[in-house]
């Protein structure tokens, strides 16, 4: 599903890749390993985390997460980012740029809509609504 996600929006004109590198390591992956790896590619560029809310309120737990800011900018898209700092659980969270993304439905929505059968395709691409039937996705 990602290939057909890169496809479409370098299609519109836009750049994206996609890496399997975490897929090729042995055992547990995490971000900070991926942005060294990305770093080491890229030399010179600017990195920029985009991670959702929840996930964002987690990283003080992530793995080395002191270093992962220092690797790149992070970018939050969030449907409460004002809330975000004091939600923190006491935890500093780093710096990053907050964006209100008043999306009106989530990942979940679209596993349980796909899994009962009802269509998709107003919530993601055509392409991937048509990946998940053809391949009987999130169907319990």
């Amino acid at each position: 599903m990602t290939h057909l996600l890169v496809a479409q929006i370098n299609a519109a004109g836009k750049f994206a890749e996609m890496s399997d590198w975490e897929l090729q390591q042995p055992g547990p992956s995490y971000t900070i390993d991926l942005l060294r790896h990305v770093a080491t590619l890229h030399p010179g560029d600017e990195l920029v985390l985009l991670v959702g809310e929840d996930s964002y309120r987690q990283m003080p737990q992530w793995r080395e997460s002191r270093e992962i800011a220092k690797l790149c900018d992070i970018a939050v898209f969030g449907r409460s980012c004002g809330a975000l700092a004091a939600a923190s659980c006491g935890e500093k969270l780093p710096p990053a740029m907050l964006f209100d993304f008043d999306m009106p439905v989530s990942a979940t929505e679209v596993r349980r809509l796909a899994a009962a059968g009802q269509p998709i395709s107003h919530l993601v691409p055509q392409s991937i609504a048509a990946y998940i039937e053809s391949h009987g996705l999130y169907r319990v």
